[in-house]
């Protein structure tokens, strides 16, 4: 009986493990649904892989890292539980242009059935320091927060993206962008090149988890839609644009990715990341 006992204790971490990979999708009232979800209590990043536990054939997503980076599961901070992902970059080595750790999902992005409706994908963030863009002004000083990407050839291009920019006081606040580099007509009939978007309403806070939320209704014409929150209060709000190229997608990152950054290496972490049919909220 004591044996057979603490068995069935040891067996409870790992039931739930498998639970939080393998759970039916959660509903709110409405019947609107969670569609996917990570919050790292497996103690590590394999949900950004789900339903497939790392890369492979049946992979939804996945964590790439260029330069000098890094993504991990980590104890450091959580918004809940125990655990969350921590990225880290390091100043862009010699030949490099910049360094980045990206958490990538697009398996809900690549379903047709939510094209129209359109869908919200939502993070908490946690910025340890306030970080100071020390990039070349000439080539980029850029630090990605949020990315939509979409597939174009045999290659993938960032299409509308959350970058962060310093406040004169130097303070961190989100940028909305239309990357410049775009092989398309856009964010809206008649324009070409890239379109920066300002917003006074918010900056990111340092040392406290702050969340960000983003309604994206994808389209290859004119007729998308693009909604950013920060802590529940609207920051961005453009629609009648286009979002991707076409017979293409929008598949959702949350980057830590710059050309520099100060302090150096630079790390925030990410925690209790969700895509649903409805706003989440904080």
């Amino acid at each position: 009986m004591f044996n057979r006992y603490f068995a069935v204790l040891l067996l409870i971490p790992l039931a739930l493990a498998i639970t939080a990979l393998l759970m039916p999708l959660a509903s709110n009232a409405s019947g609107e649904k969670i569609l996917w979800s990570a919050d790292m209590e497996t103690g590590d990043m394999s949900q950004w892989y789900a339903p497939a536990r790392q890369a492979g054939n049946n992979n939804g997503g996945g964590v790439f890292n260029s330069g000098i980076a890094d993504a991990v599961a980590s104890t450091d901070y959580a918004h809940s539980g125990k655990w969350s992902a921590k990225l880290t970059i390091t100043a862009p080595p010699p030949g490099a242009r910049s360094s980045g750790a990206r958490l990538f999902r697009w398996k809900e992005s690549h379903d047709p059935a939510y094209f129209s409706s359109g869908l919200y994908y939502s993070a908490w963030l946690y910025f340890p320091h306030q970080y100071r863009l020390t990039g070349d002004p000439r080539t980029g000083r850029f630090w990605n927060l949020v990315q939509f990407k979409s597939k174009h050839g045999s290659g993938s291009d960032p299409v509308l993206f959350l970058d962060v920019q310093n406040r004169p006081n130097g303070g961190m606040y989100s940028i909305l962008g239309w990357w410049n580099n775009l092989q398309m007509e856009g964010p809206r009939p008649g324009q070409f090149g890239g379109r920066r978007f300002e917003q006074r309403n918010a900056d990111l806070p340092v040392g406290r988890w702050v969340h960000i939320e983003t309604y994206l209704k994808q389209a290859d014409d004119f007729s998308g839609h693009i909604t950013v929150w920060q802590d529940g209060e609207q920051i961005f709000d453009e629609d009648n644009i286009r979002t991707k190229y076409p017979n293409s997608d929008d598949g959702w990152s949350v980057n830590l990715y710059s050309d520099g950054l100060d302090p150096n290496p630079s790390v925030i972490y990410v925690d209790d990341a969700k895509i649903a049919t409805y706003r989440v909220g904080p």
